[in-house]
């Protein structure tokens, strides 16, 4: 389901989140960054690791801060039209995007759901004034348009990036990652486990949001996200665990073992729903 990876700091982003970034999602490869008040662009389609790493040495020296795109095809083909960063805006903004399909049609046979979401929805907001993208109201309005998918914005006017639906990746080292999915299976447990103590111990919980993320039996998503990876319902989920779950959240854990290719799991609770409803 592709990877956003921004960095306030390139020299710091891990070579092994790259990598592993790779191997999950080789459809598509690309970054961009301000320098000397300009957009600066670039995306291959990449035969291998080296070549993403070869793309990125060339840029990392040229900026204080950049954005990288790893693509996995899910709507359209596989070239660099589909590629992020997409234009929005000719030397004015451009963009990346996260997420399983972005809720547009798709008008044009063979172009991805970022297309199509640019060219007759997005582009048309920000035409006339590309500095909206700092507006909280804008935001909000893109963020509950757009779900539980995310974008990561750089726009030449206020030489920013804007990240939309921020709550639904992390930051980890002055990066932030759209998800972890492109994590080893071993790393994504262990990266709940670290970071967080799945069951508080006081009535007020801390997490790397620095919100309270636990009061008063009131829990937010990084709460919950990380208490579902403390007790193995990545690994283990079954028909008991579905019974307690809204549809919101049933529909996460579908998407979540469909990028971990982990179908087993979801055939044998969907087996032992059947074979209960009958």
């Amino acid at each position: 389901m592709c990877l956003i990876i921004h960095s306030k700091n390139p020299l710091k982003i891990s070579l092994d989140d790259m990598e592993e970034s790779y191997k999950s999602n080789r459809d598509g490869f690309g970054l961009m960054y301000i320098k000397d008040h300009q957009i600066i662009t670039e995306k291959i389609l990449p035969k291998n690791f080296d070549d993403c790493l070869t793309l990125f040495n060339k840029h990392k020296n040229n900026c204080k801060e950049i954005g990288l795109h790893w693509r996995f095809k899910t709507v359209g083909n596989i070239n660099l039209d589909n590629c992020h960063p997409h234009k929005v805006l000719k030397n004015q903004v451009y963009l990346m995007h996260n997420g399983p399909s972005l809720p547009i049609p798709i008008l044009e046979q063979g172009k991805s759901d970022t297309n199509q979401f640019i060219k007759y929805y997005f582009r048309n907001l920000v035409i006339k004034n590309s500095l909206v993208l700092q507006n909280k109201s804008f935001i909000k309005s893109i963020n509950d348009f757009i779900g539980s998918d995310r974008l990561l914005l750089l726009d030449s006017k206020s030489e920013k990036f804007t990240i939309f639906n921020s709550q639904n990746g992390y930051f980890e080292n002055d990066c932030w990652y759209s998800n972890s999915y492109f994590k080893k299976k071993t790393d994504l447990f262990n990266f709940g486990k670290i970071k967080k103590t799945p069951i508080p111990k006081t009535d007020e919980y801390y997490c790397d949001c620095d919100n309270v993320c636990y009061k008063n039996d009131n829990p937010c998503q990084c709460y919950i996200e990380d208490y579902r990876l403390n007790n193995d319902i990545f690994d283990n989920i079954n028909i008991y665990d579905l019974a307690e779950m809204d549809r919101e959240e049933i529909d996460k854990i579908v998407k979540d073992k469909i990028e971990l290719d982990d179908n087993e799991s979801l055939t044998d609770c969907i087996y032992s729903l059947v074979n209960q409803t009958i």
